[in-house]
Parts: C-alpha cells; sequence; structure tokens
C-alpha cells in the first residue's frame, strides 16, 4: 500500500512562518531537518510513519533554517 505524501503547508509559530507537512494519526512523530537541508529528505520516511503515526515534518527552528 502506497500513502500519497500531504502538500507541505505554511503556520506561522511565534510570529515566524514556517513550512511543514502534518499526516497521520496516532503518536506523534516530530521530523526536523537541519541547515542546508530541506523537507524533500522525508519522502521516503513520511508516508510510511503516517500509515501508524501523527507526523509532523519541519524545521528545526534554528536561525537560518528554511523548508
Amino acid at each position: 500500500m502506497t500513502l500519497a505524501l500531504p502538500p507541505a503547508g505554511e503556520h506561522t509559530v511565534d510570529g515566524r512562518r514556517t513550512r511543514c507537512r502534518i499526516s497521520g494519526d496516532g503518536p506523534p512523530v516530530v521530523l526536523l531537518h537541519g541547515i542546508g537541508r530541506t523537507l524533500d529528505d522525508f519522502t521516503a520516511l513520511h508516508p510510511a510513519l503516517a500509515r501508524d503515526h501523527l507526523v509532523l515534518a519541519g524545521p528545526s527552528g534554528r536561525p537560518g533554517e528554511q523548508s
């Protein structure tokens, strides 16, 4: 079974806009990418985890990071 990767959405957290991807249902799992990386790093992992978990993927929030 293949699950489609959900689109990334923009959210404002503490006054900062950030891109993140949220999907699934169950115990939460947080995927954080680092400087120079993107949400694309989780393309294969995100849908697999979302079968049994609520998956939240985005930047770690350090200055200079982009999604």
